[in-house]
Parts: C-alpha cells; sequence; structure tokens
C-alpha cells in the first residue's frame, strides 16, 4: 500500500468518515453550497417582497412535523433495533424479522397517507390566512403555494420507506439519493429564477423530489424486498401502541417544539412586521440552519448504529462512537458559524450590494452563536434516543414555550430582539438542561461519558 493510501485511510479512520457519514456529509456541505449561491440567485430573480414569501413558504411547509410526529426517526430507531434479528443465524428468526419489518411498513403507509392529505388541506388553509397579508396579489403566489403544499405532501409520504431503508443501515444509499435530487432540484430552481418563474421556483425542488425519489424506490432493491415482505403475516407482528407509541409520541411532542425553536421567527416577522424583513431574516436563518444540519452530519448518520449497538448491549463502542461523533459535529458547526460571520462582516464593510437581502450583522452573529448550541443539543438528542427513548422531551417543551412567548412579545420590537431572545433561552435554558438530562441518562444506563474530556 503506497503511503498516500495510507495517509488517505488514516484519515478517514481518525475523522470517523465511513461511507454513510461521507455521503451524508457530502449531501450536507451541497446543501451549504446550494444555498449560498441561493442566495445571489434570489436577488436576481425576486424583489425584497417576493423573498419575503418566498421563504415564508419554507417556514410554513415545516409544520409538516405536525403530521409526520416524529415518526421518521422513531421508524429508524425501531427499524434498527429489529434489524439485529435479521443478522441471526436462525433461519425461522431471520424469516420472523423480515415479516415484522414487511408488515410494519405496511402499517406506517396507511398512517403517512392519511397524515399527507391532512397536511395538504390544512397548510393550503394556514398558508392563505399568513400570506393574505403580504402586499402580493392573490395570482402572484395562490396557485404556486397550491402546487408547493402538493408536491411537499407527496415527499412527506415517500419519507416513511425512506426511513425504513436507512434503519436497515443503508444511510449511504438513501443520502445519495438525497444529493442527486437535490442536485437536480436546485438547478432547476436557478433556472427557474433566472427565466423569470418568480414564486413558481419555488416549487422545483418539491416536483424534483416527487419524480426523482418514486423513480428511486421503484428500482431499490431493499425497497422491492420491503414490498414482498408485506404480503407476509409475522406470527408476532409489531404492535403500534406497544412497539410504537411509548416512544414515537415522545418525540413527535420534541419534533412539533422544534417547529417553534427553528421554523416560528419568520412568519411571526411576515406577519406582524414586513414581507422585507421576513425575507432577510428567512435567509439568515436558511444558512445557519444549513450550517447546523452540515455539522450533524456525524450524528445523524450514525443514528442506526447506536440503535443497533444499544440494541447489543454494546455500550463501551456506544460510548466511544457518540464521543468522536459529537465532537466533529460540534467542530465543524463552530468552524463553519464563523466563516460566514466574518464574510457578512466584510461583505458589509465592502458594501456589496446583494449582502442587504441578509439580516443585520447583530443578528447573523446571534444567529451564529445559536446554530452551534443547537448542533450540541441536537446532537445529544439523537445518541439518547438509541434506546428508544425520548429524554430530551421536558428540555424541547420548556425551550419552545419560552422561545414561543419570548419572540411573540419581542418581534413587536423588532426583529433583533426576537433573535436576542432566542440566543439567550438557547444558552441559558436548553443548553443546561440537555448536559443535565445526559448526564441522568447514562447514569442510568451505566454509561460514562466524562463529558469534562470532551470540552463540553
Amino acid at each position: 500500500m503506497s503511503n498516500f493510501k495510507k495517509i488517505k485511510k488514516s484519515f478517514f479512520e481518525n475523522a470517523n468518515l465511513d461511507s454513510h457519514v461521507l455521503l451524508t456529509l457530502m449531501f450536507r456541505i451541497w446543501m451549504i453550497v446550494a444555498g449560498g449561491a441561493t442566495i445571489f440567485f434570489i436577488p436576481y430573480g425576486l424583489n425584497g417582497t417576493e423573498q419575503g414569501y418566498y421563504y415564508t413558504f419554507s417556514s410554513i411547509l415545516a409544520i409538516q412535523v405536525f403530521f409526520e410526529l416524529g415518526l421518521g426517526q422513531a421508524i429508524v430507531q425501531i427499524v434498527a433495533h429489529e434489524s439485529v434479528a435479521i443478522n441471526n443465524e436462525d433461519y425461522l428468526l431471520q424469516e420472523e424479522a423480515r415479516a415484522r419489518l414487511g408488515d410494519f411498513q405496511k402499517q406506517i403507509r396507511k398512517w403517512f397517507l392519511l397524515a399527507s392529505l391532512v397536511f395538504f388541506a390544512l397548510g393550503c388553509s394556514i398558508g392563505v390566512v399568513i400570506l393574505q397579508r403580504g402586499g402580493l396579489d392573490w395570482g402572484e403566489w395562490l396557485c404556486q403555494w397550491v402546487v408547493l403544499m402538493g408536491a411537499t405532501s407527496v415527499v412527506l409520504f415517500y419519507s416513511c420507506r425512506l426511513s425504513m431503508i436507512e434503519g436497515l443501515s443503508f444511510v449511504d444509499e438513501v443520502a445519495k439519493l438525497r444529493l442527486q435530487q437535490s442536485v437536480f432540484g436546485y438547478l432547476t430552481l436557478w433556472l427557474a429564477l433566472i427565466a423569470g418563474a418568480k414564486l413558481w421556483a419555488a416549487t422545483a425542488i418539491p416536483i424534483i423530489g416527487v419524480i426523482y425519489t418514486k423513480l428511486w424506490l421503484k428500482k431499490n432493491r431493499i425497497s422491492r424486498s420491503l414490498e414482498k415482505k408485506c404480503l407476509i403475516i409475522p406470527n408476532n407482528p409489531i404492535k403500534w401502541m406497544v412497539d410504537i407509541f411509548p416512544f414515537q409520541w415522545r418525540m413527535a411532542l420534541s419534533f412539533i417544539c422544534s417547529y417553534f425553536t427553528l421554523n416560528l421567527f419568520t412568519p411571526l416577522a411576515f406577519y406582524y412586521s414586513d414581507a422585507v424583513t421576513a425575507g432577510q431574516l428567512g435567509l439568515t436563518l436558511a444558512v445557519f440552519n444549513a450550517i447546523s444540519t452540515l455539522g450533524m452530519s456525524w450524528m445523524s448518520a450514525k443514528s442506526a448504529k447506536f440503535s443497533t449497538l444499544f440494541a447489543l448491549k454494546q455500550g463501551s463502542e456506544l460510548i466511544v462512537l457518540f464521543r468522536s461523533s459529537i465532537l466533529y459535529a460540534v467542530g465543524a458547526t463552530t468552524v463553519i458559524s464563523i466563516m460566514v460571520i466574518l464574510t457578512v462582516i466584510a461583505c458589509r464593510y465592502f458594501e456589496m450590494g446583494f449582502i442587504a437581502r441578509m439580516s443585520s450583522t447583530p443578528i447573523v452573529i446571534m444567529l451564529g452563536v445559536v446554530s452551534i448550541v443547537n448542533c450540541l443539543t441536537f446532537s445529544c438528542a439523537v445518541f439518547m434516543r438509541a434506546s428508544k427513548r425520548e429524554p430530551t422531551l421536558l428540555v424541547s417543551l420548556v425551550g419552545a414555550i419560552f422561545i414561543s412567548l419570548g419572540s411573540y412579545y419581542a418581534i413587536h420590537h423588532g426583529a433583533e430582539e426576537m433573535v436576542a431572545i432566542y440566543l439567550i433561552i438557547s444558552l441559558l435554558v436548553s443548553l443546561p438542561l440537555t448536559i443535565v438530562v445526559l448526564n441522568k441518562y447514562c447514569s442510568f444506563f451505566g454509561f460514562h461519558i466524562k463529558l469534562r474530556h470532551m470540552n463540553i
């Protein structure tokens, strides 16, 4: 083996970069690049008011968490635990496990079909109530909104099957799918903006997602195998109220709370301030949410592995994996956030025109700090869910209540005040509570993380 290959292999091992993390990381890096490029295309294709509509569209679409109810992550954890039996040497146990998974997929598809239909109906109505206050004529946004809701609803329906495949430890295949469809989606978005499609451009990414995911699922061997197993009735099927609901309802509440801590701000600014302010805040939030998502690649790619190690009772390996993953996640988020903040400051210093489409420098700095805190708290939550529990539920509820009430009060004074409240609550409430819960969780299961050695 050449020296270059040895160095390359050593780097990937030390950085915890297997195919799952690498493809997930490539997807998240692409999202950062694509989001950055979109910053330049949006001023070309949309005026300030239309930009406000564009990012308010995205924030309202995020209410799908009220319908998905955390089932996506719950499916990954449950399937990961079930997949342990598939590798059993006993053939009968293998077949029973496969039949249980096939039956489970049949159950969740019924749920996601109903959830998608209700999401479409209510989402359209909520959007109309908020968006009518933005200043554009109905003909400039209504049809676009309905089409966008329809495509996003179909993507929500397909997401349950992707979660099944991720739970079976094929995270890299799903990440590759998302990377490919995102590339085509963003290219279509940019072409639409250049061509003058206005708000119709917002429908590009979900429409491409529907088409690409449908074709991929039709060809994917894992998906086809699960379809066949749906026809087999297991002797001991996965029962919703016994095996899923006790874990899922807690996760559902946590995910609903995440809406109030991540996506409430742009609609509030749109409704109580104006579309231009909402557009600036929405763009800035999109940048830092993408950074947090990139940093979380190390954690999300290892989610199924965490659950498998927990099911196998391999606690020491689980802790080693968690330590390395969270250090890389928070480290990457910190470095990139600082780079973005410095870039914004430099662009304002040299009076570059496009930077006016982002929020003020104080807001950018505060959201940069929040993105680092969020990465840390979300990473701990991913780790603790390996036990099919949701220990951070109380943290999510308290944070959501404080942030919602504080934001509603502060937006009447200005966007900077609202983001300041967000930062204060994240630092003084959410982060300390998460560390307390993590320590109690580890003590309960006999894990020894030694947070002081992780600089947390």
